[in-house]
């Protein structure tokens, strides 16, 4: 995701598509993001894991859960849609979602 995004900053594309181009280089911001919380939560949950695991004895193992579900947040599209909208009014391109 990161060599995607990367990718985009290096691309030559003519002005009036740059605001385009900016707004999709961001877009993997939001899942980057969400992986590094996510790891966060992993290493403490493991942590959390170990702990309990050593109060347990076989006479007093009890059951516990534990969350490691990453979740991933959908980016926000809204530059995108906003630059698209632009470059739609400047080439005369009549956006479909508008009707």
């Amino acid at each position: 995701m990161i060599k995607w995004g990367l990718e985009f900053k290096v691309l030559s594309v003519d002005d009036e598509w740059a605001g385009v181009i900016n707004a999709l280089s961001k877009m993997w911001e939001s899942p980057i993001n969400d992986i590094e919380q996510y790891m966060i939560k992993y290493k403490d949950g493991i942590r959390e894991m170990r702990l309990h695991l050593g109060k347990c004895t076989d006479e007093t193992v009890s059951e516990r859960i534990f969350d490691l579900s990453l979740v991933l947040t959908e980016p926000n599209l809204e530059e995108y849609k906003s630059e698209i909208d632009k470059l739609c009014e400047k080439l005369g391109i009549i956006n479909m979602e508008d009707y």
